[in-house]
């Protein structure tokens, strides 16, 4: 998410033992989860969900935004170990992805496929090649 500092972190140096074909690598200097993106559970490894995080670094709230901060942030109790009276703050990335019983990251996809353009939001799906191999919106 480029609303937030990098939430993973390949391998450090030429660790190819440990290297896994297409992660993006393991939490840095925040918690993560995947969570269902209608319960907001944990998902098991190997399972697609939401990417969540929570953290320091995380941002607090969405400026003047009431309605974005409810549709993004949620209370996750004992995602980190701690007791479930002590729930962590997560943020909703909006990135799907899993985790693999080792703890690192696949990014999958987007939960809302939508480019920002001029104020506008466009579908991926409707953006296509014209003619002269120019990007265009053909609605």
């Amino acid at each position: 998410m480029s609303e937030q500092m990098p939430i993973s972190q390949p391998n450090v140096g030429l660790d190819q033992l440990h290297e896994k074909n297409g992660s993006v690598g393991i939490a840095c200097a925040a918690s993560m989860a995947i969570v269902n993106p209608s319960t907001l559970s944990p998902q098991p490894p190997g399972v697609r969900g939401v990417i969540a995080i929570s953290g320091p670094m995380v941002l607090r709230n969405y400026l003047k935004n009431p309605k974005a901060d409810a549709e993004n942030f949620f209370l996750l109790s004992s995602a980190d170990g701690t007791s479930p009276a002590d729930p962590d703050r997560f943020f909703l990335t909006g990135d799907v992805g899993l985790l693999d019983s080792d703890g690192h990251l696949t990014i999958k996809g987007r939960a809302k496929e939508l480019i920002k353009r001029g104020g506008e939001q466009v579908s991926p799906y409707e953006v296509t090649l014209n003619p002269r191999g120019r990007y265009c919106n053909p609605m």
